[in-house]
């Protein structure tokens, strides 16, 4: 699956940790969604999952 970002650029300070949260909680959808409802993302050992993150050269 492949999920297009909107650009966003931060300067996260060296020793500082950087996350990636995906929230399923949506106001369009939540009629859809029971409560407690769980949603996984995995991907086999063989192809891990990716997200590269640029870093700027100072």
């Amino acid at each position: 699956m492949g999920l297009e970002l909107g650009s966003t650029a931060y300067d996260v300070p060296a020793g500082h940790r950087l996350a990636l949260v995906i929230d399923t909680v949506d106001p369009l959808y939540i009629g859809h969604d029971p409560t407690g409802a769980q949603l996984t993302f995995s991907s086999p050992g063989t192809d891990p999952s990716q997200l590269p993150v640029p870093l700027r050269e100072k």
